[in-house]
């Protein structure tokens, strides 16, 4: 899947034309979504017919187009389509989730397994990710190492997806191709440098906000960062106003000190570390 909800592979489903026990569904579209100009098939992640997309696709992702290959858009377009068909029951009711799984698919045997999928979820006890994604200004190597272990010890599932200066970590968080999108994954812990100024820490966090794809970010900041200009105080309230997801830290970064041998020798670390992790609970 790609960073804004499109799959990589486009996904679509048997011919509709009566055998195999399909049900026959004369092309609508003439193939633009299908391929078929003959018979439809469904499309995307929620198959919709070519047809019933024309009639109920939605923008999910709000980049004015509506894709049925898109999570997003295909996610939004089955919730309204459930919604509007659930009769004049609630979807909480039992009469209401069935008239909509049924509208979505005219098969009792799908309602009853989705009906059964949906009960066993429901009282499913899930357990929050605690993977993290660590991404990191100048820090090194046996720093990374240690923020690991101390992670790993917290409970949590860390991997270091870049450290380094801002051009290293915005080469890590660049797709080499739209067909290896930079996956990441659970929280996205990012520390700034105390070398960078102003503007590299906007520049690395807005690269970080753009790749999270909505996932939490916690950004530390250092304390040059406080002291921003108008136009860059602009910048920056305008990135939080467009990604809620992030959080920013209510520590910073120590002033660098000479490497002391072990992460937590240094002065003012530990207590930066555990500052740290308590954010991410």
């Amino acid at each position: 899947m790609l960073p804004d909800g499109t799959v990589v592979d486009e996904i679509i489903g048997p011919t509709l034309d009566g055998t195999e026990g399909n049900q026959i569904v004369v092309d609508t579209d003439k193939g633009e979504l299908d391929g078929d100009p003959v018979y439809d098939h469904g499309v995307g992640p929620m198959q919709f017919i070519p047809e019933t997309w024309k009639n109920r696709g939605a923008d999910g992702n709000n980049d004015g187009y509506k894709d049925p290959y898109n999570f997003y858009d295909a996610a939004l377009a089955t919730a309204r389509m459930l919604c509007a068909s659930r009769g004049d029951q609630r979807m909480s009711t039992v009469t209401g989730f069935g008239n909509a799984v049924f509208a979505y698919n005219a098969s009792k045997d799908y309602v009853r397994k989705v009906t059964e999928v949906a009960m066993k979820y429901q009282k499913a006890e899930l357990t929050p990710s605690r993977a993290v994604s660590l991404i990191a200004g100048g820090v090194p190597a046996t720093s990374a190492n240690e923020m690991l272990r101390q992670l790993t010890d917290a409970g949590w599932q860390p991997k270091v997806l870049s450290v380094g200066d801002p051009n290293a970590i915005t080469a890590a968080l660049t797709p080499k191709t739209p067909q290896m999108p930079v996956v990441l994954s659970g929280i996205i812990l990012a520390i700034a440098d105390p070398a960078w100024n102003v503007d590299d820490q906007l520049r690395v966090l807005g690269e970080v906000a753009r790749a999270s794809n909505g996932l939490r970010v916690v950004w530390v900041p250092t304390a040059a960062f406080a002291k921003r200009t108008p136009e860059a105080e602009k910048a920056y309230t305008d990135l939080l106003a467009a990604n809620p997801q992030v959080q920013i830290g209510s520590t910073v970064i120590p002033p660098r000190t000479a490497w002391c041998g072990n992460l937590l020798a240094c002065p003012g670390w530990k207590d930066w570390l555990d500052a740290v992790l308590s954010q991410l609970g």
